[in-house]
């Protein structure tokens, strides 16, 4: 297991590459889940009741926004596993559990699949999930983005452009400019 994060210098967009290489002599059926939890204002719980989540259907990639915000009401979130998500919940609640914990979501000691849920007036999260088999030796890579920008539009172009982006070259140009830096 291997996993990468770094935001290009440019873009409003945090990136996390995940590998997962198979070292045994089976296949593996590997499920990988994507979290996080929607703020878009300056504390959570004031703003959870104001979050209104959705998948687009554009990208696939699901989008949300505060438009009670002040200061994030024109923005619009986005979180994205490359459109490769099967499953997803924009209900923490469901994710969490009743009596679990990020450390432990209930969500992910059951093999039943996400609602699909989004919406308002949830608990807002993006709770998003991928199953993919590994054959022996060999190493799958997921790419999970959690980003924000000015429109819808501007959410799809980003989502568009890191889908097909050279990550390698991304993370080195970030590393040579922390290099350079420090």
């Amino acid at each position: 297991v291997d996993l990468v994060q770094f935001v290009p210098l440019r873009d409003p967009i945090k990136i996390s590459r995940l590998k997962l290489h198979n070292r045994s002599n089976r296949a593996r059926n590997i499920s990988v889940t994507a979290y996080a939890e929607w703020v878009l204002s300056q504390s959570r719980q004031a703003s959870a009741a104001f979050v209104i989540t959705g998948i687009d259907s554009v990208t696939n990639a699901m989008f949300a926004r505060n438009p009670w915000s002040s200061s994030f009401g024109s923005r619009i979130a986005f979180a994205d596993m490359s459109g490769h998500q099967d499953d997803w919940t924009g209900d923490r609640r469901e994710f969490i559990g009743r009596n679990g914990t990020v450390a432990s979501p209930e969500a992910l000691a059951s093999s039943s699949p996400f609602s699909k849920t989004t919406g308002a007036g949830l608990d807002p999260c993006a709770a998003l999930k991928t199953t993919i088999k590994i054959p022996p030796g060999e190493t799958r890579e997921f790419v999970f983005l959690l980003g924000q920008a000015s429109s819808v539009e501007d959410a799809r172009t980003l989502i568009a452009r890191y889908r097909v982006a050279d990550l390698d070259a991304a993370q080195l140009e970030v590393a040579k400019y922390w290099d350079d830096v420090l």
